[in-house]
């Protein structure tokens, strides 16, 4: 056999590497399989504790250091040098349950695949029949009657938690040109990414596509070939920004504001595709398995860089307020510098690899109201809409697995009560889409959405006021084949503590 070049074999693993993911086109949820990207830039970072616990319903808000973060118009009716600082502890969570419903075709093949029937190694190419009708054969008893979103039916389950500072920020009023002005400038964590996907069964091919049908070549002549993989994708980091902003009021009812934002951060970045074997589908319920060594994992960083401009306006009534805020588009460019190592039976090899990455924001609208009905009352309401089927993305890799977002929207409610001069409480709502569709959904134009539940208290003390939050975020969808239905769960417990103060 003629022997392949170094240089060669390198060039062949990344792109062999590639293909296996290109499979995922067609299988996997989340684009859950795909290669690493933009995952987990799609849910901003808390801005601001008092504005958590309200939901984030604060577009329409004014006299706080924090409308830098929401609205820069909001800054207008601050009087006095205002800054504030905030951090977070939080705690994520991720499971999933795979459930797998055997059919005519493959009947025992499910079995495998969730983990019921672990396989023994000598028995490697033996016909699956065959070794049903022997006592090694032992079968586990799947969970029944449980919530498929629950622990006790997941198949695996993740956590993790980390404690950052969030924003720090200040405003002061100035006079320009003889007229009144604000200026703010602040420093926050637009994106907190923790982001985690798995699949203990990545198939390729997808049996998933075939399995309730005729699935060629498996005609009793010739052999399908399905390889069976462990993924797992995981990244970790923080996408800062630094912004400055002017707040101005055109008349008695009307403040306008502008911001400018530099955006910079990095992550770590993991990816991992091991084989566990490969089936041998022959016809009907005639099929082989193999134990195999194949080994994947990449692993670099990517650094983000990016400029944003915004401008808002708020329209203030007797007790109605009504704010609009615009991020004008902008270009998000990813740096990537990865290895990619590689083991079979064969050996051992890795490979590097660079490039740029640009993600084309499209203008994201925010509209928010809220209604002072008494004194001590307050509510409010934000709806925000971010076209993201009109993103456009540019990958180095030349990834044709990627799949285009979907429009992404918002709706925020909150409340705030002052019980006395002292204290305040504060309750909000929020669901928020996600810009992917899982597999098998009957609308494909929008994703599902995380629903978010705030409650908190401002206290006012030593010239400013003291604000906690608390935050219970979840996630619940699923992806649905012929073969099987994957349940995924997300949540995250948020604890946001801040303090502004005035001088």
């Amino acid at each position: 056999m003629q022997k392949i070049t170094t240089r060669f074999y390198q060039t062949s693993l990344l792109l062999t590497i590639l293909l296996l993911l290109a499979f995922q086109g067609r299988m996997y949820p989340q684009h859950r399989g795909d290669n690493l990207s933009f995952q987990g830039l799609y849910y901003p970072g808390d801005m601001g504790a008092k504005a958590l616990a309200m939901g984030g319903a604060f577009t329409s808000m004014s006299g706080d250091v924090t409308s830098l973060f929401w609205n820069p118009a909001g800054l207008y009716g601050i009087d006095h040098f205002q800054i504030t600082a905030s951090a977070n502890y939080n705690s994520d969570l991720w499971r999933e349950s795979q459930q797998y419903r055997p059919d005519r075709m493959f009947v025992t093949l499910p079995f495998y695949l969730e983990g019921l029937y672990v396989p023994d190694p000598k028995n490697n190419g033996q016909w699956d029949y065959f070794l049903a009708d022997s006592t090694q054969y032992n079968v586990s008893l799947p969970v029944m009657g449980k919530d498929p979103y629950s622990k006790d039916a997941a198949n695996w389950q993740r956590t993790g938690n980390n404690f950052k500072l969030n924003n720090i920020a200040l405003a002061v009023p100035v006079k320009l040109f003889k007229e009144d002005f604000v200026v703010s400038a602040g420093f926050n964590i637009q994106y907190n990414i923790q982001n985690y996907d798995r699949n203990n069964s990545f198939l390729a091919p997808n049996i998933g596509d075939y399995l309730y049908g005729y699935l060629p070549p498996a005609n009793g002549l010739d052999t399908e070939v399905v390889k069976w993989y462990k993924y797992v994708r995981e990244r970790n980091g923080s996408i800062y920004n630094g912004s400055v902003a002017l707040a101005y009021q055109v008349t008695e009812f009307l403040n306008i504001g502008a911001k400018a934002k530099v955006i910079w951060g990095q992550t770590d970045d993991q990816l991992y595709l091991n084989r566990v074997g490969e089936f041998h589908l022959i016809d009907q319920n005639r099929f082989k398995f193999w134990y195999a060594l194949d080994n994947n994992s990449t692993s670099g960083t990517s650094d983000y860089s990016g400029v944003n401009f915004t401008l808002g306006a708020i329209l203030n009534l007797d007790r109605f307020s009504f704010g609009v805020n615009v991020d004008l588009p902008y270009t998000l460019e990813r740096k990537w510098d990865y290895t990619t190592a590689h083991a079979d039976t064969t050996g051992a090899s890795s490979v590097h690899a660079a490039g740029t990455d640009k993600f084309e924001y499209p203008a994201v609208f925010t509209f928010g109201l809220h209604f002072m009905p008494s004194d001590i009352f307050l509510f409010s309401v934000d709806y925000e809409t971010a076209p993201f089927s009109k993103a456009k993305f540019y990958l180095a890799s030349g990834d044709t697995t990627f799949r285009q977002w979907v429009n992404q929207t918002a709706l925020r409610f909150g409340v705030q009560f002052k019980a006395s001069k002292m204290i305040s409480v504060l309750a909000g709502y929020r669901s928020i889409s996600v810009p992917f569709v899982p597999d098998g959904a009957a609308f494909t134009d929008r994703g599902p959405s995380y629903d978010s539940y705030t409650a908190g208290l401002s206290l006012n003390i030593f010239g400013g006021h003291f604000d906690l939050a608390y935050e219970l975020r979840i996630l619940k969808y699923y992806d649905q084949y012929l073969s099987n239905t994957n349940y995924k769960y997300q949540s995250l417990n948020n604890l946001v503590f801040g303090y502004t103060y005035n001088l």
